[in-house]
């Protein structure tokens, strides 16, 4: 089963951030008393019961009533009050009488409390299309990414992902819980109306523990002044975040630090990004299109040279391009997006993209370890060195680096995905499970999801979970299931795996199943005849070796073939120069 190395454009400062606020119980106290609405209860009591006093001293003389009453009555206010505040903690106490405290989600294990969210963070929300043309929704998606690339390079500033900010695009979702997910304390919203070259901008800053507005401005400009409108935007929300030290608040950018001098082309820049992130066949062609049309009137555009190369690179994953052509094209765009702009990180990353396809594994290594020198913010190219690093069977490095591009990106289905895989890797299953029910909840995250949970019911021994989710899971692949049953049997019970060797193999002479699945289920079963299989997938150099490092295949790291597969694809040599990594040091 081969894992798509997948590209994901997403920004975000990669540096801790160095002033936060100090986590307290007192903070953590009063933000839930102000929620609950406790000292306005305790308002409303005491003025209540003050009037009833003074109507009381007033009413009583005139009837005769003795003054014990009066005392009594001062008494019982006093000893209610404790027990009308407990039932405010669930009830509000309001002029419309009481009204049940509204309940808020109960944060998953992987949000970050309220108290700890860093000073210095802030997500950019996709940007409201006011225009009522559907069409029109890439310009304010382009608006808050280009402002998530001008905030992101500031110093000290936490920004979160672009794939995690518009994961939580059509969720109805509360601030506070938005600045717990994606581990910030300032959101940013906006709205983009344009009618011919005119824009009108609006933006908005948010405080999320308290949801407090900070700042919020409208800018109406001609098209052309798109660039400056970005500017003042940020300048603003550094301002308003206090952030403008050591002159490293963002100023106006001269020509020469803009993308480009051409409107036409950047919006045809926007439409290809806003299209790249839907993915698909015919997502990808469109990007394609738009950007061949950006690079058509602007030639010396680098990010429509960086973002064509990616757009190339990738679109043989969603069709039967050729790999070769496609990968030259790519190249050529990826090389000369370098040479217009060497701070460019994407380029590199492209390149080692294609490297590592073409298991050319030192090139792959160089190439992403600069694409993440040149820009740290973006998780893609950790996502892609946490793959090759489990090409090597070094699952604690792969761990990192995809810990990393998490941390980036907590709700990237591909981070998600990855992280889960490495953790099946290294036996953590739990973790694993964790970051699958991520995976689901924020994106379709591809058949990966399916594996993970195949392998953990099989390795926790819930196999009549197993046959049914994994038949299903097969099924949506276009492939028979007769023999997903045998199969499971076959690793519950040792003496059933004959049958279902002979099922896998019936499977693959009826055409059932494919080469790519049966390699991946032979390797479950550490059965030899993976390697029939994996010869096969080798004469379209697309093979998934990184199964064979899975606890449940460790007898065939041993087997004699295993060593000769390695040193057909050029692993062994790596090892050799690098080192062995524990799993196969008996290779050394």
């Amino acid at each position: 089963m081969q894992l798509q190395y997948s590209l994901r454009g997403s920004t975000r400062n990669a540096e801790t951030v160095s002033e936060e606020v100090a986590p307290t119980r007192f903070r953590r106290l009063a933000a839930e008393l102000r929620r609950r609405k406790i000292l306005e209860s305790a308002g409303l009591y005491i003025a209540g019961s003050w009037v009833l006093i003074e109507v009381a001293a007033t009413l009583f003389p005139l009837f005769g009533i003795p003054d014990w009453a009066m005392r009594v009555m001062v008494i019982v206010a006093l000893v209610l009050f404790p027990v009308v505040m407990a039932v405010s903690w669930t009830f509000n106490i309001t002029l419309r009488g009481f009204v049940r405290t509204e309940d808020i989600e109960k944060p998953t294990e992987f949000e970050v409390p309220l108290e700890e969210l860093p000073q210095r963070s802030v997500a950019v929300m996709p940007f409201a299309n006011l225009t009522g043309d559907p069409a029109n929704d890439y310009f304010g998606d382009g608006m808050a990414e280009e402002l998530l690339k001008l905030l992101g390079r500031m110093r000290d500033l936490k920004v979160a992902a672009r794939t995690s900010t518009f994961a939580l695009r059509d969720r109805e979702t509360d601030v506070r819980r938005i600045g717990g997910l994606l581990g910030v304390r300032h959101v940013l919203e906006g709205s983009v109306r344009q009618a011919g070259n005119r824009i009108r901008i609006t933006a908005l800053l948010i405080e999320t523990p308290t949801g407090y507005h900070l700042w919020s401005d409208t800018f109406d400009r001609d098209l052309h002044d798109v660039f400056a409108v970005q500017d003042e935007i940020a300048e603003a929300i550094t301002e308003s975040l206090k952030m403008a030290l050591d002159g490293d608040a963002p100023r106006e950018r001269k020509d020469s630090e803009l993308p480009t001098r051409n409107i036409e082309a950047y919006q045809c820049v926007l439409r290809a990004n806003y299209l790249w992130q839907k993915r698909g066949a015919t997502a990808i062609q469109g990007a394609i299109s738009a950007l061949e049309r950006a690079l058509a009137l602007d030639p010396g555009y680098a990010e429509a040279h960086s973002r064509l190369a990616a757009a190339r690179a990738i679109l043989h994953e969603y069709g039967d391009d050729n790999l070769a052509e496609a990968f030259a094209v790519a190249e050529a765009h990826a090389r000369r997006a370098i040479e217009l702009d060497r701070g460019l990180g994407e380029p590199h990353a492209v390149l080692g993209y294609m490297a590592l396809r073409s298991w050319r594994w030192n090139d792959a290594e160089t190439q992403l370890q600069k694409a993440i020198e040149l820009d740290p913010t973006q998780p893609t190219p950790h996502q892609w060195y946490a793959n090759l690093l489990s090409d090597f069977a070094r699952h604690e490095d792969a761990m990192r680096q995809v810990t990393i591009a998490r941390e980036l990106d907590p709700l990237s289905p591909q981070a998600n995905n990855i992280l889960a895989l490495t953790a099946v890797w290294l036996e953590q299953d739990e973790l694993a499970l964790k970051h699958v029910g991520i995976t689901r909840e924020y994106g379709m995250g591809g058949v990966v999801p399916d594996i993970v949970e195949l392998i953990t019911r099989l390795r926790a021994g819930r196999y009549d979970e197993a046959v049914p989710a994994w038949q299903s899971a097969i099924e949506s692949m276009g492939l028979g299931t007769g023999w997903v049953e045998p199969f499971v049997a076959g690793m519950a019970d040792p003496d059933r795996r004959p049958a279902a060797l002979d099922a896998l193999a019936a499977a693959d002479s009826d055409g059932s199943i494919d080469s790519r699945q049966l390699f991946f289920h032979y390797t479950l079963l550490g059965d030899e005849r993976a390697f029939d299989a994996a010869r096969r997938r080798l004469e379209i150099r697309n093979l998934t070796h990184a199964w064979l490092f899975l606890r449940e295949a460790e007898s065939l790291l041993h087997h004699p073939r295993f060593r000769a597969l390695m040193e057909t694809m050029g692993v062994l040599a790596y090892w050799e120069s690098h080192g062995f990594p524990p799993k196969v040091e008996h290779l050394a």
